[in-house]
């Protein structure tokens, strides 16, 4: 067996001035035996920095608290092969799906260090596997340390930082169980993320000390952008099921005003772009030379959607740069007015996430819903068929979905273990699997009862996986110290569930074409028939993912 290392790091992550940092590195190994190859790469995002210190190894280190993710794609060719991609070491803060299927497997780990975790050090191992017992292995070796905030006489010592969106919560010495939150912001231009600040209480005139929030009369925040003094805000007492007493002391939106002249805003212009395989975009800015918007297209966090055209429109107001609305066809329009902002080095991104798209109503008419009792008709495939249909194995072509609407999330705290549980709440949980009509087409020269009755199995075997699908995500738990840590756990649960079951249904599906020869094997089909009936009756006994 002969293995070739194509090791190489593009982008090295690099540290910011402000104590925080961020990068991409991308990395990837090649193997071929028998005149089969597999190629094995990854990208590796993380807050930290990364280098490249053997042909196979990448070693960084990231801080603790600081989520990152490894997106890993493994490729096999021919594609007809089935290639596999798997951990096989992780340490147990890390999260991680392997995946099995046919021609290119993709997954995602992701991983956040704990503060027990800095200090130590801890490797990440992949592989990815094929036939005749070839593989590659990638592997990540991850230093864990505490980030800590910059000091000086122009700053004083910080223990705490602003997150992605600019938010922040800081706790005061006195009065007792008192914290102070809000966003910090470039005068609402666009939150400042991971800026270190610190936060002084003054008392109101004519009192010496604070011994209430009553004799709160001013917050004093300092921050590296400058200092600012918050004289209007809210305080808020309450009673946890402990009887111990909380106090908030919330100072809403912080301005800081920025250094310099604000740019000018250029004209209002509708960009074009199109998506990745992973659903994910990157495009200029125009009239803002060095300056991109980045985010990801998703079915409400279900599913991304790849290589999807889409258009983008900036928002601006009183010159600034106040949101952005998204334009898919097929789905109502989506308008983003809260973002991230990352600059460096003259180089910047507006970072607006994950997008949830909704179906647009008027699309329902051309959804079939499947149904026990309602079969196919070739009136049902409504799209012409491609121009080179006569020279091509399949007669028809049957376009389906699995479509998972917005669910609501039960949250409830379990007071012995200080956590929150999140599950979806079955009555609000709807599967759906459909039949894209416009997209469904059938040589009119070769249709007949047998082929229909092919493309009948296709769908009939979506609707195993809808079923199996439904049964998983009824399943799902996600636990975690905060509510929305605890939502946001849930929602990646679901999007790594419908991947993970629309992945082996796909794979199936690929079986069922290539043992049946497209309904042209009779006897094949009719078996494929009956096992289909088989699982649509107990779906746990078809494959799982």
């Amino acid at each position: 067996m002969k293995v070739r290392w194509l090791w190489g790091l593009t982008l090295a992550a690099l540290v910011l001035a402000l104590g925080s940092g961020g990068g991409v590195a991308q990395y990837g190994g090649e193997g071929e035996y028998g005149g089969v190859q597999l190629r094995f790469s990854g990208q590796l995002t993380t807050a930290g920095g990364c280098e490249q210190v053997a042909q196979n190894l990448i070693r960084c280190q990231v801080p603790t608290g600081r989520r990152g993710t490894i997106q890993l794609t493994a490729t096999v060719t021919p594609p007809s092969y089935p290639v596999s991609v798997f951990a096989v070491s992780l340490p147990s803060w890390a999260s991680f799906q392997p995946v099995s299927t046919y021609g290119t497997a993709q997954t995602t780990c992701t991983f956040t260090p704990p503060a027990g975790a800095a200090g130590q050090s801890f490797q990440l191992r992949f592989r990815a596997s094929t036939v005749y017992g070839l593989s590659v292995d990638l592997t990540v070796v991850l230093n864990v340390v505490v980030v800590q905030p910059p000091t000086g006489p122009e700053y004083p010592e910080a223990e705490y930082t602003t997150d992605e969106r600019g938010r922040f919560s800081v706790p005061v010495d006195y009065p007792p169980n008192t914290t102070v939150k809000g966003t910090l912001t470039e005068c609402t231009r666009y939150p400042l993320a991971g800026v270190p600040i610190s936060i002084a209480l003054l008392p109101k005139s004519g009192r010496l000390n604070i011994g209430s929030l009553d004799d709160v009369g001013a917050v004093q925040i300092d921050t590296p952008y400058g200092s600012t003094t918050v004289t209007e805000f809210n305080l808020l007492s309450s009673i946890d099921e402990n009887g111990r007493i909380t106090r908030t002391i919330n100072v809403g939106v912080v301005c800081l005003q920025p250094s310099g002249p604000i740019p000018p805003v250029p004209p209002t212009e509708t960009i074009p772009g199109t998506t990745d395989e992973e659903g994910k975009f990157s495009v200029p800015l125009p009239g803002q030379p060095g300056t991109t918007v980045t985010g990801r297209l998703t079915e409400c966090t279900v599913r991304p959607l790849p290589n999807q055209e889409f258009t983008l429109t900036p928002i601006y107001g009183e010159g600034t740069l106040n949101g952005f609305t998204i334009d898919v066809p097929g789905y109502e329009p989506v308008t983003i007015t809260e973002f991230g902002r990352f600059s460096l080095f003259g180089l910047t991104s507006y970072l607006l996430g994950d997008m949830c798209l909704s179906l647009e109503i008027g699309d329902e008419e051309d959804l079939l819903p499947w149904r026990p009792d309602r079969s196919l008709t070739w009136e049902d495939f409504k799209a012409d068929p491609p121009a080179d249909v006569e020279g091509r194995d399949e007669a028809a072509f049957i376009k389906y979905r699995l479509i998972v609407e917005p669910t609501e999330f039960r949250l409830t705290y379990d007071p012995n273990t200080k956590t929150w549980r999140a599950t979806i709440d079955p009555a609000s949980l709807k599967v759906k699997n459909v039949m894209v009509r416009s997209e469904s087409w059938v040589d009119p020269q070769r249709k007949n009862a047998r082929l229909l009755s092919h493309e009948q199995g296709h769908f009939d075997i979506s609707e195993v996986y809808r079923r199996l699908l439904e049964r998983r995500l009824r399943e799902l738990v996600a636990e975690a110290p905060t509510q929305e840590q605890a939502a946001a756990e849930l929602r990646r649960l679901i999007e790594r569930t419908y991947n993970s079951v629309v992945q082996k249904a796909e794979q199936v599906q690929t079986d069922y074409d290539r043992e049946t020869a497209h309904g042209q094997d009779q006897e094949k089909q009719e078996a494929w028939g009956r096992k289909i009936q088989e699982w649509l009756a107990d779906p746990t006994k078809a494959p799982q993912p």
